[in-house]
């Protein structure tokens, strides 16, 4: 068994545009990652052929590391202002109705059934629901558990 323990990496703060650093350049850290692996090795000797199985577990807890975070606001995912913003941008942006011809249209999103996703009504859970996604942070934490079941035949 492996036990790893390791202090979090240093980041520097920025205001919501992400030009301004707020406080010193990496005054900040990410919080500490911690992993247990564990490897389960058995040799086998059958006739002349020599080998082994084993298994193999990384991160055998699951634990959920933190190994990004957003520089604006020190957590990995956006806060519900954030989201409400990138939102009211799009959707100040591009105010125009969706004709059920596009693509973009969504027969759940037209709650009236005039053909038509118009509105600030109609219109903007869809930007929301888009905000939600775009801002949804991909690569913030690291790997979940892993596990690997191997045979090796030594010649």
């Amino acid at each position: 068994m492996i036990f790893r323990l390791a202090s979090g990496l240093p980041y520097s703060r920025t205001d919501s545009t992400g030009e301004v650093l707020v406080g010193t350049p990496n005054g900040s850290r990410l919080p500490s990652t911690q992993t247990l692996d564990l490897l389960i090795r058995r040799s086998l000797r059958h006739g002349g052929t020599m080998g082994g199985v084993y298994l193999d577990v990384r991160n055998l807890l699951n634990r959920q590391n933190v190994v990004a975070v957003r520089r604006d606001i020190g957590e990995p995912a956006a806060d519900s202002a954030t989201v409400q913003r990138n939102a009211e941008q799009a959707y100040q942006a591009h105010p125009e109705a969706i004709p059920y011809e596009s693509a973009r249209y969504r027969d759940s999103a037209d709650l009236d059934g005039n053909g038509f996703v118009e509105g600030r009504s109609e219109l903007f859970p869809m930007y929301l629901a888009a905000a939600k996604d775009y801002l949804q942070p991909v690569f913030a934490y690291g790997t979940p558990r892993l596990a690997r079941l191997g045979f090796e035949f030594l010649f």
